[in-house]
């Protein structure tokens, strides 16, 4: 399925959240977990093949509370979007940013390949002004992934033990209702967002969330899960996707793992390869 079969709905293919990657093998991870094994080089260009500034792109497609651009850059050409999201909350989380930012960066420099007929998309700040306060939330105080326009969305929602602040009605914040609209423009086909930390990858309950979650999951060595079990979340990003009938999943990271960005970058490779093969839609 892709955006324009769902365009009457608003639809959207995929949005895959990804809170962050790296890729370079340091230490062995988390206690008990160790699923990455001997380093691949699967996704390695040839020395003289590298990405064209042809086929690279930056634009703001907003600006946050502050005045701060809403930044993407897409690295490739082909016709199947894939979307990598970071720091849609920041604060202890803003590790993520860093980590989609590195990817992004690697990405450019032709360190990492993206196969013939797919296109990566990288957000890597989508809460700047968190970045800049250091906090979770934006400069209105709005949680950002509790902000968008779901059934279950409520005024005063939870994180964790605490109570946070939803937003005075969905979208009403300008970095959710710029990356709302720009993700209906792209069609993507799979959306990630990056989070911190259960080390699991949460998708939204559709068929090809939940394939495209375990392929990115498997090679990652994340857990696989549809529910989350930890408290309850409203009006969050996946679920407004679920809703336009868009697979994606969040990411959620090990705390203080060295080799976040080698699993994210190899569960993005998978994700990237089965949809280049034209395997992982429908």
């Amino acid at each position: 399925m892709n955006f324009k079969t769902f365009a009457a709905l608003g639809g959207l293919t995929a949005v895959i959240s990804l809170a962050a990657v790296t890729w370079a093998t340091e230490g062995g991870g988390p206690a008990g977990v160790d699923p990455l094994g001997a380093q691949s080089n699967a996704g390695a260009m040839p020395a003289d093949s590298r990405t064209s500034p042809a086929d690279t792109l930056t634009e703001v497609y907003g600006e946050s509370v502050l005045g701060e651009p809403l930044e993407a850059t897409s690295v490739g050409s082909g016709s199947r979007v894939v979307v990598v999201i970071g720091g849609l909350h920041t604060g202890l989380e803003a590790e993520t940013a860093d980590l989609v930012a590195t990817l992004r960066d690697d990405f450019l420099a032709g360190k990492t390949e993206v196969p013939d007929g797919v296109r990566v998309v990288f957000v890597a700040e989508a809460n700047p002004d968190g970045r800049l306060l250091e906090t979770r939330v934006n400069a209105h105080d709005v949680d950002l992934n509790r902000n968008w326009p779901t059934d279950d969305w409520a005024e005063w929602a939870t994180h964790g033990d605490a109570e946070v602040f939803g937003g005075d009605s969905p979208l009403s914040e300008p970095e959710t209702l710029a990356l709302h609209g720009y993700l209906r423009q792209l069609d993507p086909e799979f959306v990630v967002s990056v989070h911190g930390f259960a080390g699991v990858v949460h998708h939204n309950g559709m068929s090809q969330a939940e394939a495209l979650g375990e392929l990115f999951a498997d090679a990652a060595g994340f857990d696989l899960t549809a529910n989350w079990e930890h408290y309850d979340v409203t009006g969050d990003m996946i679920e407004a996707m679920a809703e336009l009938v868009v697979p994606a999943a969040d990411v959620e990271l090990f705390e203080g793992d060295p080799n976040s960005l080698v699993r994210v970058r190899r569960g993005l490779d998978a994700v990237l390869r089965t949809l280049a093969g034209g395997d992982g839609s429908s």
